[in-house]
């Protein structure tokens, strides 16, 4: 039996208010995200191998790595998209490019020199509500949205939510 693709991502979470901080404002302004608001350390790619082999190739681009802290820079803003920045270190850069050497095909083609750290807070905003979200989201005060990424969670998207698979720790262990 042929093994099932999908649509694979590492990603790590913020801290729990900054997470429930956003949930907040989505129901608020009535948008969302995908899946609990995270941060991709690599954009969602496509896997069509087995999800344990995928999973020894994370262990091994990981080892090694160290604690990563990051910033967020406040609100920022893609066509359809709001999100909250995050500052773009050499450190978070390096973690990325480790990341890279899994293989496996980018969904968007939003990695290397593309790859902007962010926290998606919302996604397919219609152009009419655009500059409407804009100002709103300006008038607001994100928490911040600081933390120390010593982990990543491999996660598989399924019926648009995301299903967690496997937690990494920089020390090489999983959970």
């Amino acid at each position: 039996m042929k093994p099932r693709s999908g649509l694979y991502g590492l990603v790590s979470w913020p801290p729990e208010a900054a997470a429930r901080w956003i949930e907040d404002f989505q129901r608020r302004h009535g948008v969302v995200g995908f899946g609990p608001p995270h941060l991709n350390l690599r954009s969602p790619f496509e896997w069509e191998g087995d999800p344990a082999t995928l999973a020894e190739k994370v262990r091994a681009a990981l080892s090694g790595a160290r604690p990563v802290l990051v910033r967020g820079t406040g609100w920022h803003r893609f066509p359809t998209t709001l999100f909250l920045g995050i500052e773009q270190t050499p450190e978070l850069y390096d973690l990325h490019a480790r990341l890279m050497q899994i293989g496996g095909e980018a969904y968007a083609g939003l990695d290397h020199s593309k790859y902007v750290p962010h926290v998606t807070v919302a996604l397919g905003v219609l152009p009419w509500y655009q500059q409407t979200l804009w100002t709103r989201a300006l008038r607001e005060t994100p928490p911040e949205l600081n933390w120390t990424v010593d982990r990543l969670t491999l996660t598989r998207e399924d019926s648009a939510e995301l299903i967690e698979l496997e937690e990494f720790r920089f020390d090489g262990d999983s959970e």
